[in-house]
């Protein structure tokens, strides 16, 4: 049987990640004086807009016929490092490697 489970700590991982980058990214945006105040709101929510997509993609309604699709995921935002990934089966670890 195939599980995947989120520890606790890989859950605080993936919340600081997300949340530093979504503040950095946000405050870039905000603070391009080139661009006009409603301008830089507009770009600074298109990016968090796009982070919210990219978690959910990686962490909403886990289930086993999406669970390779979301390690693919985890996997390509940095989460899961290449030790962490050698834990997983040669299908799994050749399916997040292989690009399309």
């Amino acid at each position: 049987m195939f599980t995947v489970k989120c520890p606790e700590e890989f859950a605080n991982q993936t919340g600081k990640y997300f949340g530093n980058c979504t503040r950095s990214g946000s405050t870039k945006r905000l603070s391009n004086s080139r661009l006009s105040p409603h301008a830089r709101y507009l770009e600074a929510y298109k990016f968090i807009h796009r982070k919210d997509k990219e978690l959910g993609q990686a962490f909403n309604d886990l289930r086993r016929s999406t669970a390779l699709w979301q390690i693919r995921i985890i996997y390509g935002l940095g989460l899961v490092t290449d030790t962490e990934l050698a834990k997983f089966t040669d299908a799994t670890r050749n399916f997040v490697l292989t690009e399309f």
